[in-house]
């Protein structure tokens, strides 16, 4: 048995709490990681869902950390940048199965872009380089819940001032690492004389920040920046907040912001292959921006019933779904970002698939 059906089977006797989360110190306490496990200090963290989760990392340097994570959990684990890193887990299945792979290197614009059409549970950006993360943290900060950055042991007393007040209204959690494993300490530090004071002995410094995400303003990667969808998250369940009714969080991304960043896993095949796998003749509107990728898992969101039905009236389907799936068909093709863009938000483009 998988570890998804395992996870959904576990998932149906679960009771819910989105009010309280275990603070980052209670967390990390007494975590008894031993050396063995410095390889993955955030363990704890990720110890604590109790339901599929989404990691994304940035420029990822190692395959390591995603092996351990896949191998480990129940997760969708999406990478940014650096694509060549973990391409050689495309061939493991039980790894690859979860893998969301985007070539496209990260920048200001993207993460801005990112951050506004998808929420990730916990977002790895400690192999970035320092400069990067400290004139774009703010950015980084939006994109979900918990962040792990890494500090610099030559961080220099001006540099720290700049990375302690971008962090100070931010609760967050250090975690040092030597040859006796891993330990914690919770912030803020009070200057600069504290840092110099823990470090030593440290062979790495990581800040795990907890900042909870709890909106979009757009549906899709460079839609329309017109809306606000409300998001509730724990450790237990994650769901959106609709008009009408309320929906769980689907993990992974949206098929768009898998074009427009440059997907290239899973393969426009395997999507293919899963979306015929799918209830794809009874969705009400299928479409590409109603696609998530979890890993290989295809996942068709919004089933709400179309209250402009042109196609099946009775079911709520606004449009003939083969057409629909022809539309998706024809923008995996697609690989210019401004392209597809043009062909998914144009009105006209769309006509000849969906007649609007």
């Amino acid at each position: 048995m998988t570890k998804k059906v395992l996870l959904m089977i576990v998932s149906l006797f679960c009771v819910a709490s989105l009010e309280g989360k275990l603070p980052l110190e209670e967390i990390f306490s007494n975590s008894g990681l031993q050396s063995g496990e410095s390889s993955l200090p955030i363990r704890p963290l990720l110890d604590a869902y109790e339901r599929s989760f989404t990691v994304l990392e940035l420029s990822p340097k190692k395959a390591d950390r995603c092996q351990k994570i896949a191998s480990d959990y129940a997760c969708a684990y999406v990478t940014l940048g650096k694509e060549e890193i973990l391409s050689s887990l495309t061939k493991v299945p039980e790894i690859a199965e979860q893998l969301v792979i985007l070539q496209t290197e990260p920048t200001s614009s993207r993460l801005e872009d990112l951050a506004k059409c998808e929420h990730f549970d916990m977002v790895f950006a400690d192999s970035l380089p320092s400069d990067f993360v400290e004139m774009h943290l703010h950015r980084i900060l939006k994109l979900g819940d918990f962040t792990l950055i890494q500090i610099p042991l030559s961080l220099k007393k001006w540099n720290f001032q700049i990375l302690y007040d971008q962090l100070l209204e931010q609760t967050y959690t250090l975690l040092c690492i030597d040859a006796n494993g891993v330990r914690s300490i919770a912030g803020p530090l009070s200057d600069y004389g504290e840092w110099l004071r823990m470090k030593k002995g440290c062979t790495q410094v990581l800040c795990v920040v907890h900042q909870p995400k709890k909106k979009l303003t757009r549906n899709y990667f460079r839609g329309p920046d017109e809306k606000e969808y409300f998001i509730e998250s724990s450790f237990e369940e994650k769901v959106l907040l609709k008009t009408k009714r309320n929906t769980h969080w689907s993990p992974g991304i949206n098929l768009c912001s898998y074009k427009m960043l440059g997907g290239v896993y899973p393969t426009n095949q395997q999507i293919q292959e899963g979306l015929m796998q799918t209830r794809y003749t009874d969705h009400p509107d299928l479409t590409p921006y109603n696609v998530i990728l979890n890993g290989e898992e295809i996942i068709l969101i919004d089933w709400d019933y179309n209250e402009w039905a042109q196609f099946d009236w009775d079911r709520g389907i606004g449009h003939d779904p083969e057409r629909g799936l022809q539309w998706i068909f024809f923008l995996l093709e697609v690989d210019s970002p401004s392209l597809f863009r043009e062909n998914v938000s144009n009105s006209e483009l769309r006509k000849e698939f969906i007649g609007r």
